[in-house]
């Protein structure tokens, strides 16, 4: 089902959660989508799910948890997003492919540490112009990830040692890290 571009829908039907055997949904840059329904979790077959420019969404149904065929979630530029919001990605096993770029300055300091759930089978994990981007420890329990592009994030200052521990890193992108002073002794482990 493709809806990109659909900038004037504010709401997907109860109804749609009936399709248990949908793959793709885009949704990407409806605009004033304000969420989606709390059935969602009833479309197991869902492979691909593009919200992107989804700019009024303020967080996710809970039962999105059950998205045990989920692999690839763009949340780019969901700018409104609030902390605890992410809490369903805890439950999506098959997740491998998460953007959430650009989460803006508005965003509560905290919910970049909701990632900290994020299941270790990520391969790829792009977190381009998040604004309150510190790169915590959590991202070296991704010990799977392939790709990390943590570009444009103007107020990352260091990595964590811990960075080492991504063994199967090809492709680290720190473009337009202004503030970036070091990297640490542990990169030079990564397989880059």
């Amino acid at each position: 089902l493709e809806l990109s571009g659909c900038s004037r829908v504010k709401a997907v039907p109860e109804s749609l959660c009936g399709l248990t055997q949908l793959q793709y949904l885009n949704l990407s840059s409806c605009a004033y989508l304000e969420g989606l329904p709390e059935g969602i979790g009833s479309l197991v077959g869902i492979k691909y799910l593009n919200m992107s420019g989804c700019v009024h969404i303020r967080g996710l149904p809970e039962s999105m948890m059950k998205l045990q065929s989920l692999w690839h979630l763009n949340l780019s530029r969901c700018r409104r997003m609030r902390r605890g919001s992410l809490a369903c990605l805890r439950g999506l096993t098959a997740l491998r492919h998460l953007d959430i770029s650009h989460l803006g300055g508005s965003q509560p300091a905290g919910l970049l540490e909701d990632l900290r759930i994020l299941t270790n089978n990520l391969k790829y994990l792009r977190l381009r112009h998040c604004y309150q981007l510190r790169c915590g420890d959590f991202i070296a329990t991704l010990t799977n990830l392939e790709h990390l592009d943590l570009s444009c994030n103007l107020n990352l200052a260091y990595l964590p040692e811990s960075i080492g521990n991504l063994k199967r890193l090809r492709t680290l992108d720190l473009s337009y890290c202004s503030q970036l002073k070091s990297l640490p002794e542990s990169i030079r482990t990564l397989g880059l």
